[in-house]
């Protein structure tokens, strides 16, 4: 059976991080990981120049996030997320 590869790149604290995985079937994907990046419209931007399919445009929580997801091959979610310095949740 051929694999499916994952690759995904997220700029973390000014650094960039490629991450690279093999998996043999394509599972059901029922996991999340949440990434918290500086700029979640510019992370959101990168996504599309790179041919992603985000299910969302950013959009501002009630819990006091900025955030958008993407659906890896295997449908796990990847949420890439700012904290919304304004939100009384964080005073």
């Amino acid at each position: 059976m051929e694999g499916y590869k994952i690759e995904l790149a997220v700029p973390l604290v000014d650094m960039l991080y490629t991450f690279k995985t093999q998996v043999q079937q394509k599972p059901d994907g029922v996991g999340r990981n949440i990434f918290y990046v500086s700029d979640v419209d510019q992370m959101y931007e990168l996504a599309l120049s790179e041919g992603l399919q985000p299910e969302f445009s950013p959009r501002d929580a009630p819990w006091g996030e900025r955030y958008f997801h993407i659906r890896d091959p295997a449908g796990n979610e990847l949420s890439f997320a700012k904290r919304l310095p304004q939100h009384p949740r964080w005073k």
